[in-house]
């Protein structure tokens, strides 16, 4: 990946992070129509390796304690 930007850069004059960021909202846009949203949906570029990397964000909920009315207990 990281030589198919270079190359881009070179031959194109397309600037690198142009790509990067062309090719992170299409993975949104991708997300998006898989999964109905993308507010949740967290994408990651590794200058390293050159590889991309999507998931899903959640907010983990702790419940200490849960009553429930003695009504409803049979």
């Amino acid at each position: 990946m990281l030589e198919a930007f270079r190359i881009l850069e070179e031959d194109k004059g397309i600037k690198k992070e142009d790509i990067i960021e062309a090719v992170t909202e299409s993975l949104r846009s991708a997300y998006r129509r898989r999964y109905g949203q993308s507010e949740s949906a967290a994408i990651e570029f590794n200058e390293k390796t050159g590889d991309f990397r999507v998931y899903t964000v959640r907010e983990a909920v702790s419940y200490t304690h849960l009553t429930l009315p003695t009504s409803d207990l049979v």
